[in-house]
């Protein structure tokens, strides 16, 4: 039975769940849905980044 892999990330007070299926059994499928798990939480998070940075004042 292919595994499946899932990782949650918290966004704003909400939990985002990710998950990824193995195509079978090999360790090189594991591996590659790791890495496919990798890459859409990695896309989530960089595209729910602030766009600039914020700037901060010194009080004077």
């Amino acid at each position: 039975m292919p595994a499946t892999v899932q990782r949650s990330v918290m966004h704003h007070g909400k939990r985002h769940k990710f998950r990824a299926t193995a195509k079978d059994d090999s360790l090189e499928a594991f591996k590659e849905a790791l890495s496919d798990l990798d890459r859409q939480v990695t896309a989530f998070v960089d595209g729910n980044k602030p766009k600039v940075a914020r700037q901060k004042f010194r009080r004077k």
